[in-house]
């Protein structure tokens, strides 16, 4: 297996994040104009905005959950679909009820800011996590920058072809995604352990038998290595609290 190094995967999630927010902050100026052409009144034009940040808002947790069981890159790469299938099917909508529906839709599958970000976590180490994090949010304000910017030179002629193009950065994205690779520790742990486990040639009793084994000793360890975590952050926490409650008893009063 090809190890890729950490600038090359860092590289590959910028590309991803640049068309998908390219596509992203086209198509969100054009929404507007496609409710006014389906005659939506003000009520029907509201929901359409607060339905899809609803859904994301759900949709940022079903895809964490998705993202730590099954990996990132399937997180990413389901997250990305759904956007480019829901999206695109906006394109074809007559009635405004439907345009609702299909936005909420393409909300439920837009978890894209806190899976790149986790993605960007796992390949950086903690001191230099702030410094890549502030790069991924750099792309992702050159995205929204440009994004409007095609959209209206294209809107000139076509509202159409303004939303397509915003369809197309979406389905860019979703094929650039399968060039990621998985980030997440756990799970390319568990995968070296299938693979190991599968070149020792044991029946198929045995292998479930070492199979499920491994996995429970893998859930521990994620489990042990998670309380840790939340004793530090704890600690931590408590540690600023109290260095607060000690400057605020010594500071003089005027």
């Amino acid at each position: 297996m090809i190890q890729l190094s950490r600038r090359t995967i860092r590289i590959r999630i910028y590309t991803v994040v640049l068309f998908s927010e390219l596509a992203n902050a086209l198509i969100l100026p054009l929404v507007p104009y496609l409710s006014n052409n389906l005659n939506a009144d003000a009520f029907q034009y509201g929901l359409v905005f607060t339905v899809y940040y609803v859904a994301q808002l759900i949709s940022s947790f079903t895809f964490g959950k998705i993202s730590d069981m099954y990996g990132r890159k399937v997180a990413v790469t389901m997250s990305l679909f759904g956007l480019a299938f829901f999206t695109c099917c906006q394109l074809f909508i007559k009635n405004v009820w439907l345009f609702v529906v299909f936005r909420a839709l393409a909300g439920l599958f837009d978890a894209q800011t806190p899976l790149f970000q986790a993605c960007m976590g796992d390949v950086t180490t903690p001191e230099k996590r702030a410094y890549y994090l502030s790069q991924l949010e750099a792309v992702n304000n050159v995205s929204q920058a440009i994004g409007p910017l095609i959209g209206a030179a294209l809107s000139a002629s076509s509202l159409t072809a303004a939303f397509a193009a915003g369809c197309t950065f979406y389905v860019i994205a979703f094929f650039v995604s399968f060039f990621l690779p998985e980030t997440l520790k756990s799970v390319l742990d568990r995968r070296e352990m299938l693979s190991n486990l599968k070149k020792q040639n044991l029946s198929k009793k045995e292998y479930e038998e070492r199979k499920n084994h491994m996995m429970y000793q893998l859930n521990v360890q994620k489990k042990t290595e998670a309380e840790q975590n939340s004793k530090k952050s704890g600690s931590s926490s408590k540690l600023k609290l109290n260095y607060v409650m000690v400057f605020s008893l010594s500071s003089p009063d005027d």
